[in-house]
């Protein structure tokens, strides 16, 4: 059978989908985005949806689009106490409260101001926790104080019980307060106000813990990962070494993402936990990637309501992932461990073993093994005629790879022994290979000519192509027709058992005898529809009944130069453009079933647009008497018959599909 993608991917990577590999895409966000600085400190998000993220130099509030800064500035009294922030928390009625040096800050959303209440003692903040009862406790180096949010004070110790050792850190567990300081574990039960000490076996340097049900994880400064039971006291511990350990045993971070992961952040990268196998995969900065973490030293991790992981760094900025994210792998050239030997793919193909095939510009063949994340290469130093790849023919029955080169002709590789063999006779310029009706002959895409090539007696003939004089792509679809393509248009033959060539009958002059330039010609799986890939956008032909429809940028094309079309699994057509892929069938209805509205929309827009300049003379002559304005422009609107909410009401309606939709792809079981 044959297995092979022979449309040109248009890029300068080659991206694949596979189960095998577990890399995690991160988007880098930093100074040249907005960001204050560098290195992350706290992270959180409010009921708006906002990102709010700590740093040394400021509190920035993210809306995934731009940041906004909010600094101590000593003339407003309403801007935050201090730059440096330790902790942000939020209570149960959503207020905001920022933890800085020496001062609790409560931001009032309405105002967009700050209050500030300073500790006493000189104290140091180290992390604040929102107790259920509206009160919240101050973890400093000099002990524990509870603030009264009513009162605005802070009192020393919990209930009139004093704690005076230094605080790291403070969680919140089924009930009880747990904290972390000093070298030491304590509980705080709020109910009566007693603490007391865990023993954890030593002294640890305790630092952010994780509440997680029965468990409490808590990170530390050199002595790896524990995790303790607290119904039973049992403590088990994650230690760095071998390579299902951490990669660090000074872990910094730790979070838990909407699949269940235990995500952990160290000196030395990112952790994440198969709860499953017990053993941790490691991620850390590939300076050869964009796409790795900014920088290994991971300070924060936090999980965001809409399934984003967000991990700070130190000097290295944010790193978000989310896992709509991370359905493709890109692959590209490295320097410093095995990959693509060049990074423009002109074809693919995958074997019986499951090997891919890739065809590069540069590099000659390319075969990665998904299996085992190897490569190995076939160029002209061991045998290839070219290295300028253009296509792959996969004879299964006799275990060869064809190959077709610009300027080197054809090859044939047979994969268990790695040898190269030469193509005798064959044309120089080989961009498609397709397996003739004729037995041992193959069809060759030869630019200049179309060449039937008799395989054992290495003869080439060419073929009439009905005028066509540069030819790049060979398609036979189910009916047994053969379609030629290339730079000057498109034919269309009934091939007979011989290997000769007639004219196809009962296609259209229009699509038999297309003259624009076709990249690609594919078949949908019903038998009767056609995909023609062209520079002026993407061909639908439908045999049953004649109808040749035509996707453009018009049409939500993300560009009109295609290269080549794949249906999958679901029927939908993945599209490779100038632009990237396109996901078209699924676009398309769902753009059909939102054009009333968005019809709607647009003549309201219209109308609009058509009183403007009578909604500006009105401006201009009111002046500062806004109310006899905004009753004169009421009037206008009434008497045209416009509507002041109607282009936007039309506009939001659609989200009513949208959103529910959305979920849907997000989690396709949970619906099916």
């Amino acid at each position: 059978m044959k297995k092979y993608i022979s449309f040109v991917l248009a890029a300068i990577c080659l991206t694949v989908c596979h189960a095998a590999r577990t890399d995690l895409k991160f988007q880098r966000i930093g100074l040249q985005q907005g960001l204050s600085h560098s290195t992350i400190t706290a992270m959180g998000q409010d009921r708006q949806g906002y990102i709010w993220i700590g740093t040394p130099d400021g509190l920035n509030r993210f809306d995934g689009y731009a940041f906004r800064v909010y600094r101590h500035n000593p003339a407003n009294a309403g801007t935050p106490a201090y730059n440096d922030v330790r902790t942000i928390r939020f209570a149960p009625d959503g207020t905001l409260w920022v933890a800085g040096i020496n001062a609790l800050s409560r931001y009032d959303a309405v105002n967009d101001r700050f209050t500030n209440y300073t500790v006493p003692d000189k104290a140091e903040l180290n992390d604040v926790l929102v107790l259920d009862d509206g009160h919240l406790l101050a973890g400093t180096d000099k002990g524990l104080y509870t603030f009264d949010t009513a009162t605005g004070k802070f009192t020393p110790g919990y209930e009139g019980y004093p704690f005076t050792s230094a605080i790291t850190s403070l969680c919140l567990a089924d009930g009880d307060v747990y904290i972390a300081g000093s070298g030491r574990l304590s509980k705080l039960d709020p109910a009566s106000g007693h603490i007391s000490p865990i023993n954890l076996g030593k002294t640890v340097a305790a630092g952010q813990m994780l509440d997680d049900g029965r468990y409490l994880y808590i990170t530390t400064e050199g002595d790896g990962l524990l995790c303790l039971d607290t119904g039973n006291g049992h403590l088990r511990t994650y230690r760095a070494g071998g390579p299902e350990g951490l990669r660090s045993d000074y872990v910094r971070s730790i979070a838990r993402d909407t699949n269940g992961r235990l995500w952990v952040g160290t000196f030395s990268g990112l952790d994440i936990l198969d709860a499953k196998r017990q053993h941790f995969s490691h991620y850390d900065n590939d300076p050869y990637s964009e796409e790795s973490l900014s920088h290994s030293s991971v300070r924060r991790i936090f999980a965001d309501r809409q399934g984003g992981m967000w991990l700070g760094t130190y000097f290295g900025g944010l790193n978000y992932y989310h896992p709509l994210r991370n359905q493709f792998q890109t692959m590209r050239h490295s320097p410093v461990r095995p990959s693509l030997n060049d990074n423009i793919i002109g074809a693919m193909l995958e074997d019986s073993r499951h090997n891919i095939w890739i065809a590069t510009n540069r590099g000659g063949v390319n075969v990665y093994n998904p299996q085992n994340d190897t490569f190995r290469y076939f160029t002209t130093s061991n045998g290839l005629g070219s290295d300028d790849v253009k296509a792959f023919y996969y004879d299964e029955a006799a275990g060869k790879v064809y190959v077709g080169s610009h300027l080197g002709g054809m090859n044939v590789i047979t994969p268990t022994s790695g040898a190269v063999a030469t193509a005798p006779n064959a044309p120089s310029n080989v961009y498609d290979i397709l397996p003739s009706r004729r037995p041992g002959a193959l069809w060759l895409a030869a630019i200049n000519a179309l060449v039937l090539y008799d395989v054992a007696g290495g003869i080439s003939t060419a073929v009439p192509s009905n005028g066509l004089c540069h030819i790049t792509d060979l398609y036979r679809d189910t009916r047994g027709r053969l379609w030629v393509s290339g730079e000057d248009g498109m034919a269309v033959f009934d091939e007979h058992p011989d290997g000769s060539l007639s004219p196809a009958k009962g296609i259209p002059e229009s699509i038999g005898n297309y003259r624009r330039q076709v990249n690609n010609v594919y078949m949908s799986r019903d038998g009767h529809t056609y995909y023609i890939s062209t520079n002026e956008g993407l061909m639908r032909y439908d045999s049953s009944n004649g109808k040749i429809t035509r996707y453009t940028t018009a049409q939500g094309m993300p560009n009109d130069m295609v290269y080549g079309v794949l249906e999958d699994a679901n029927g939908s057509l993945w599209c490779s453009t100038n632009y990237g892929l396109a996901l078209i069938l699924f676009s398309l209805v769902l753009k059909l079933i939102l054009y009333p509205t968005s019809a709607k929309s647009k003549k309201s827009m219209m109308k609009m647009s058509r009183i403007s300049p009578q909604v500006k003379l009105l401006e201009l002559k009111y002046g500062d008497d806004k109310e006899s304005y905004q009753k004169a422009v009421q009037k206008l609107y009434k008497d045209e018959n416009v509507s002041m909410t109607g282009g936007c009401l039309w506009s939001l309606i659609p989200l009513i599909v949208i959103i529910p939709l959305y979920q849907v792809i997000r989690q396709p079981i949970q619906y099916m």
